[in-house]
């Protein structure tokens, strides 16, 4: 699998397409741009580091719109995209487990009302 497979994102219940341009198609200082009407991401042709924390910019945008109610600056959702994708990329065993326990089907969302509990 490499990015240019990636053209749907699933995010909410919401089907974005995910386009990659060329660079010169969208504003110089944007890298990527999420269309809520359209349900779009559309992305600049780059390396893949540099997409990948895009795709995550793009997707902290959708939690703070939906989630949070547009309370994250510009520069909060950057830092949050960009530590993820580092954590990610610095952690390729953590990102394999995420990867297998979701392709596997084998996974539950548990009820945490214990977390609060101490042992």
């Amino acid at each position: 699998m490499d990015i240019n497979s990636i053209d749907t994102l699933r995010m909410d219940g919401i089907d974005y397409a995910v386009s990659i341009i060329e660079p010169n198609e969208l504003g110089s200082a944007i890298d990527g741009e999420i269309n809520y009407g359209q349900q779009k991401i559309i992305i600049k042709n780059m390396k893949p580091s540099a997409w990948l924390q895009t795709i995550w910019h793009e997707i902290i945008h959708h939690i703070d719109t939906y989630r949070l109610r547009n309370t994250l600056s510009e520069s909060d959702i950057d830092t949050i995209a960009t530590s993820i994708n580092a954590i990610l990329l610095d952690n390729p065993d953590l990102t394999m487990e995420i990867w297998q326990v979701a392709t596997s089907g084998n996974f539950t969302i548990e009820d945490d009302a214990d977390a609060d509990e101490t042992d």
